[in-house]
């Protein structure tokens, strides 16, 4: 059995595990927020850029979404303005209770990384017509998260710099 501890990399603050065992034999590995580590030389931009994430898949595709939210909480990190947005069955990653039920081998489990995204300043958003039409309130959302219309959406696309679909 190994024990995890939570370290601090660089100046981008990303958090990765390192997993170690009792065995000396056996190397450490380490494990960053889903498997992405950067530092100043690989950043891309020196100015804020506002960036919306979109999100169709639920648990099922739990290396797609921890992938998704890794790369959000990365973006955070490098002081960008990120928005989440789910839609269909992605909103499900928003109800209370269902984010500790995603996991995927050698990743951090979602309801760690959205609550990182959340405490950082990140913004989820779920498709209202897509929560009622499967009978969710409002209310069942993880604290943070928002419910929001289309013009909302249109709205938060005509403001953003780039759009990304996952």
């Amino acid at each position: 059995m190994g024990d995890f501890r939570i370290n601090q990399h660089g100046w981008t603050k990303i958090f990765y595990v390192t997993a170690t065992t009792n065995d000396e034999n056996s190397p450490e590995r380490q494990y960053s927020v889903g498997d992405f580590r950067i530092n100043k030389e690989e950043s891309m931009s020196e100015e804020q850029q506002k960036l919306v994430y979109i999100l169709h898949d639920a648990g099922e595709r739990a290396e797609k979404v921890l992938t998704a939210f890794a790369v959000a909480n990365i973006g955070l990190s490098m002081e960008h303005d990120i928005t989440i947005i789910l839609f269909g069955e992605a909103t499900r990653l928003a109800y209370k209770g269902y984010a500790e039920t995603v996991h995927s081998l050698d990743r951090l489990p979602l309801d760690r990384l959205m609550g990182d995204f959340l405490d950082n300043g990140g913004k989820i958003w779920v498709c209202l017509p897509c929560i009622k039409s499967r009978k969710v309130d409002p209310s069942m959302l993880v604290d943070g998260v928002e419910a929001t219309t289309g013009t909302v959406v249109n709205d938060i696309f005509i403001e953003a710099d780039k759009v990304i679909g996952w």
